[in-house]
């Protein structure tokens, strides 16, 4: 008998996304093949694509994994911090630290266009996530929720930004001027006037 004919949908989607992940640990998102999946998971092509609505959906739910290890990350750091701005450099040295740790999962996250078509179960998880960012700097210092939302946008893209240059080395020169050491000073001037 098949493994798999014993294997509840759940069971199998779970052991198919924790194979993606595993690849994530050492490849880049190339490396998510329908074909290996089902192999490495004994089932059929046409097993995964009934678990699942294609490549699409599986690096979705991925990146919803990565998504809870970043945002758990940063959370801990806003949790540590005894101020706002302690809080943010620390929620930078995180996602840095995440982007480092995990750069093929970083990747796929920030770098994937199927993002951009994003269906909405995806952008609802997204979201959610983005709010408990906002919600824990209001309750912890004490911001109106326009302010954590402002705060939390331009964060998000001045991290992001210097963690994809320093990443994919696109910039020598900036490489060169702008070390890991010298983040808290970066977020700092980045987020400028942003910080009440």
């Amino acid at each position: 008998m098949n493994v798999v004919q014993v294997m509840s949908r759940s069971e199998l989607r779970r052991k198919i996304l924790d194979l993606g992940w595993k690849v994530l640990e050492k490849e880049d998102g190339n490396a998510l093949r329908i074909r290996d999946l089902a192999s490495g998971c004994g089932c059929s092509i046409g097993t995964v694509y009934n678990a699942f609505h294609g490549m699409n959906e599986i690096v979705l739910r991925l990146n919803v994994r990565s998504l809870d290890l970043l945002y758990d990350a940063l959370l801990k750091a806003l949790e540590e911090a005894d101020g706002l701005q302690e809080g943010v450099r620390g929620m930078g040295m995180a996602y840095m630290r995440f982007a480092k740790m995990h750069p093929h999962r970083w990747k796929l996250l920030f770098e994937n266009e199927s993002v951009e078509n994003a269906p909405e179960w995806y952008l609802d998880e997204v979201n959610v996530k983005l709010r408990e960012i906002e919600g824990e700097l209001m309750r912890r210092f004490y911001l109106k929720l326009d302010e954590a939302m402002r705060l939390v946008g331009f964060f998000w893209a001045a991290i992001h930004g210097i963690t994809s240059i320093i990443l994919n080395k696109k910039s020598r020169v900036v490489e060169g001027i702008i070390k890991e050491e010298d983040l808290d000073a970066y977020v700092d001037h980045c987020l400028m006037g942003m910080i009440p």
